[in-house]
């Protein structure tokens, strides 16, 4: 009875029945059954049913289905070691050889065989030369991985290093040209020189306290959000790991989308992922993984809204031949219902803002318009073009989102500004330079 059976295990062990390379010499075994297959050549060459020299053999007398079971191979060993515990010395000496004979073969391999094994097993097979020595050994690394506390160095803690590296950072972002942070226009010698002084130092708050180099490149980031015109942050991302940033922009996405809804989402981390964008750290097809809800799902819930709008819309002015008409007054009785009734001929435009349901003041409705808002802030027209391209091919009107459409208008006046100023130098004002400032 068996996979392999009495006789078959005596015809390998006596030469009779030998491996092919043409097939199969022992049939039916599959990758369903084949571990039973593997315990029963162990078993067997364990009890004496199999010559131990012969394993290999019957091993690869399965063809195909056991080609790579050098895995499944050593948990049948380690398990059929713990059963033979109490059967006496020969079974288990029997077993070592058929070890033995199997990594001859390489069949299974000694790396396999050390990380699972027990040592008493590893000492008789040979792979350590004392199992009392392996055992202090294997006590000693588990003692220094798990249980050695780290040694702090009370003059340069971490969280010194992370204020340090934030005081830093602020204090170069709030000090750039322009003030607020805004060094866009910013260059020459002096700008380079700070810009490369900043670079050192951030390196060596990293080497000196040694931080983690993935929450220093989040307080970057969160100082970036904080200050979106100061381009020489931008500079410190390649300091730090590549795919790293779009991870960081994903999570930040994800958590206040979990915490407070799409609402919840400032515009500020959307200003954060245009200029990173614009400058190339990151690209927008990296960012589309991160992005909530999908794109198709957010064009059918804008074309839900666009329907019952034109719905309301329609209804102004319509006359109903069945209804009554109630007014419901604060002072008196309820004037006597009417035989004819008409919609409300709702002329305000703020009564029709619902394209967009969850769209708020300083939000916007969907990430995707988010990011777009925030390449149209960073000046990369070509990546916010190819977004309201493909936002408008998918059926939404991108321009009736309130923050986008101030992005836009803020792009127009971008490239307005120039032409008007040299038309007409000083005109503007700083009242209008605020004001476009102010936009978005």
């Amino acid at each position: 009875a068996g996979l392999l059976g009495a006789e078959r295990a005596e015809d390998i062990s006596g030469g009779k029945l030998v491996p092919s390379s043409a097939g199969a010499t022992v049939p039916g075994i599959t990758a369903g059954n084949r571990e039973a297959f593997l315990f029963e050549v162990l078993s067997r060459a364990a009890l004496g049913e199999l010559k131990p020299e012969a394993a290999p053999q019957a091993v690869q007398s399965a063809g195909e289905a056991t080609a790579d079971c050098g895995s499944d191979l050593v948990d049948s060993i380690c398990y059929l070691w713990v059963e033979l515990e109490g059967e006496g010395d020969e079974a288990k000496d029997r077993l070592v050889s058929a070890v033995k004979a199997l990594l001859e073969a390489e069949i299974v391999t000694r790396v396999c065989l050390m990380e699972r094994c027990e040592g008493d097993f590893l000492e008789k097979v040979g792979l350590i030369l004392s199992q009392a020595a392996w055992r202090k050994k294997v006590i000693k690394i588990n003692t220094r991985m798990v249980y050695t506390q780290q040694k702090f160095n009370l003059m340069c803690e971490e969280t010194e290093g992370y204020a340090k590296l934030a005081v830093v950072l602020h204090e170069h972002a709030a000090s750039a040209p322009g003030g607020d942070g805004d060094d866009m226009e910013s260059g020459g010698e002096d700008h380079a020189e700070r810009l490369d002084q900043l670079k050192r130092h951030v390196q060596a708050l990293v080497g000196q306290f040694d931080i983690d180099p993935n929450r220093a490149l989040d307080i970057v980031l969160e100082v970036y959000e904080m200050y979106p015109d100061c381009s020489s942050l931008v500079q410190l991302v390649p300091l730090f790991k590549a795919e790293a940033v779009v991870h960081f922009l994903g999570f930040k996405l994800s958590v206040h989308l979990k915490q407070g809804g799409l609402g919840s989402i400032p515009l500020s981390l959307y200003r954060l992922a245009g200029n990173l964008v614009a400058s190339g750290s990151v690209t927008v097809d990296q960012l589309r993984a991160h992005m909530e809800p999908a794109l198709q799902e957010a064009v059918d819930l804008f074309s839900e809204a666009l329907a019952a709008q034109h719905e309301a819309v329609k209804k102004i002015g319509a006359i109903s031949l069945t209804s009554k008409a109630t007014d419901t007054r604060k002072d008196g009785p309820p004037a006597a219902s009417a035989g004819l009734s008409a919609a409300r001929m709702q002329l305000h435009g703020s009564d029709f803002d619902t394209l967009f349901p969850e769209n708020e003041a300083g939000t916007t409705s969907n990430e995707y318009l988010g990011v777009c808002y925030g390449a149209l802030r960073a000046h990369d027209w070509s990546s916010a073009f190819r977004l309201l391209q493909q936002l408008e091919s998918s059926g939404m009107v991108a321009a009736a989102d309130r923050a986008l459409s101030c992005g836009l208008c803020y792009a127009i006046q971008s490239m307005l500004d120039p032409i008007y100023e040299r038309l007409f130098p000083g005109a503007r004002g700083k009242g209008a330079a605020e004001r476009g400032k102010a936009m978005g």
